[in-house]
């Protein structure tokens, strides 16, 4: 259900831009270096092409351009309306497997280089994973290649990937590594 949405002001596209706030979304926001998802809102005729998500304390607003109808606040209110939301789960995936190709990733590394390696940011998209790490010296060709087939190894296995909600302490007692600069609430998952 849209709790509220408004016009936003200023673009450079032609199209109409809008501020979208749902009672609830399934919309991943941006964070930890992976995009936000995409997808549509929609309410009889009327489609917005979810472009952006901004979280701001509990709350998600999603920046969202009117692709099909047309919307007039006035005539067609769609405050307290139920909608129809749609993420793009072709896309969604694509980042998920990259999203856990990062963490592979640092497993790998630290396994060539030592423990010494600390992550120090990552972009993670559909298409790639930039990893960004902190280490005394460039990687010689072969530290390389040994990185690219320790993750492509364990790729082929197949392993199913498992997510668990506990608290901060727990997961780190299980072994899960916190990253410096990261903002972790009391469960993490």
């Amino acid at each position: 259900m849209i709790k509220e949405i408004r016009k936003v002001d200023s673009t450079d596209s032609p199209q109409e831009h809008y501020w979208i706030i749902l009672d609830k979304t399934p919309f991943y926001a941006e964070g930890g270096g992976q995009v936000i998802d995409t997808g549509t809102i929609s309410h009889a005729d009327i489609i917005f092409d979810v472009v952006n998500m901004v979280r701001y304390r509990d709350t998600s607003f999603h920046i969202a351009m009117l692709t099909s109808g047309s919307y007039d606040r006035q005539s067609n209110p769609l405050a307290e309306k139920v909608v129809l939301v749609s993420v793009d789960f072709s896309r969604r995936w694509d980042i998920m497997r990259n999203h856990t190709v990062t963490h592979l990733t640092q497993a790998a590394l630290r396994k060539v280089l030592g423990d010494q390696v600390k992550q120090s940011g990552s972009y993670v998209v559909p298409d790639y994973m930039r990893f960004d790490f902190l280490h005394h010296q460039p990687m010689t060709p072969e530290e390389i290649r040994q990185v690219e087939e320790i993750v492509n190894a364990k790729i082929i296995e197949g392993h199913e990937v498992k997510s668990n909600e506990m608290p901060v302490d727990e997961a780190k007692k299980s072994g899960a590594m916190a990253l410096f600069g990261e903002k972790y609430g009391d469960i993490v998952r």
